[in-house]
């Protein structure tokens, strides 16, 4: 059985809070808050740290819940050859030459179509869902 994604819990106060903002910067995600009430979000990634949008995440899901939006993040069911393609894949894209298999493909794309059917779409207020370096 393919294990589920695993959501990211937060205590309350953790991560960002309104004193790591200037006052401009502050005003401008309450404003942004104001225009995105009762409007959920959904973050979905491939690890629950290190790297660039893990560290962003954490600080972004409870600053936003901190201002009253719905934001919510989303690990991908875990999956060794999955993860061991797409880490080709990103250097791929910052130029390094290679191309995958049909296996690779057929990797990639069956860990993706499972875990995507694993998702809660039962959620009628998520309004955005946001996939990061996947």
């Amino acid at each position: 059985m393919m294990p589920s994604w695993r959501e990211m819990q937060f205590e309350p106060g953790s991560g960002a809070s309104a004193s790591a903002f200037s006052q401009g910067h502050h005003a401008s995600f309450e404003s942004l808050a104001t225009q995105l009430e009762n409007k959920d979000t959904i973050h979905l990634n491939s690890t629950p740290e290190g790297g660039g949008v893990a560290e962003i995440l954490s600080s972004l899901i409870p600053l936003s819940r901190w201002h009253g939006l719905g934001a919510r993040w989303m690990v991908i069911p875990p999956n060794q050859d999955f993860f061991e393609v797409t880490r080709r894949m990103h250097d791929y894209l910052q130029g390094k030459p290679g191309n995958f298999t049909d296996e690779e493909w057929e990797v990639f794309f069956s860990h993706t179509r499972a875990s995507a059917g694993l998702l809660p779409t039962d959620d009628t207020n998520i309004h955005a869902w946001f996939v990061h370096d996947y």
